[in-house]
């Protein structure tokens, strides 16, 4: 008896049916080989594209080519720049060849501390790097001196210009001790508790006499006159005081020096 259920498939029958429910895996069509070419070829594009300008930092900064002594003046024959990527931090103390960098800013600063060949200039290591007002900053001594606070401009600032002069009470003459001199410094003091009377005021001298006839002075008692912007007029040397009414000529010129 011949069986007609799933149990009389014989095993040629079983076998068909294997081959009916597996499917075979067919090769990409000739589209999609293109397709995917193209898609390579766009990211490796744009890989190249991206790595292209990364050959090595562009921005070039002031290094050293010798050693440098502290107190030693730098020229611009000991400079050098050099390309390099430096952190936002560093990159604003040091000199960058477009900017502040060029070595005009720098020749004839004094070094404040040694220097090695090789090393990045950053502008703490240095002093005067750039001249005031048009004067030349590597030819200036640098004098501190006390001044009274009352008799001192308020707003007394760098760059400005001024003259200092000195009241001797015994004799009641007044000298002038400095004359139209630059200002480098000027330190008012704090205004809290047990605040001192008296400022600090840092001069730019070039001559080493007016120096020590300045320093010679400023122990008398110091008047501070503000003259940015006063008219090129020479101070007499001193003043003798007190003036009566007829020593004095009608031009107001004073007869009674002692």
């Amino acid at each position: 008896m011949t069986n007609t259920g799933t149990d009389g498939l014989d095993a040629g029958g079983a076998a068909e049916a294997k081959r009916s429910i597996v499917s075979r895996r067919s090769l990409p069509n000739g589209r999609a080989v293109v397709g995917a070419l193209l898609v390579t070829v766009a990211a490796v594009g744009a890989f190249v594209f991206t790595n292209s300008g990364d050959n090595g930092p562009n921005t070039r900064y002031l290094v050293l080519v010798r050693d440098i002594d502290a107190g030693d003046s730098i020229s611009a024959e000991d400079l050098a720049f050099e390309p390099m990527t430096l952190s936002p931090q560093l990159a604003d103390i040091a000199f960058e060849s477009a900017g502040a960098g060029s070595t005009r800013a720098v020749d004839g600063a004094t070094a404040l501390r040694f220097l090695h060949a090789g090393g990045l200039l950053l502008a703490p290591d240095l002093r005067g790097t750039a001249p005031i007002d048009g004067s030349d900053s590597t030819n200036i001594h640098e004098l501190t001196l006390p001044v009274p606070l009352d008799r001192t401009p308020e707003l007394l600032a760098r760059g400005d210009r001024v003259t200092i002069l000195a009241y001797n009470s015994r004799d009641e003459h007044t000298w002038v001790a400095f004359e139209d001199v630059l200002v480098l410094e000027f330190h008012a003091g704090s205004d809290g508790i047990g605040a001192s009377s008296e400022g600090r005021l840092t001069l730019g001298l070039s001559d080493p006499r007016q120096v020590l006839r300045g320093t010679h002075l400023s122990f008398l008692e110091l008047t501070v006159v503000l003259t940015t912007r006063a008219a090129d007029d020479d101070f007499p040397e001193h003043y003798a005081g007190p003036v009566q009414p007829d020593r004095l000529s009608e031009t107001g010129e004073i007869f009674n020096e002692r």
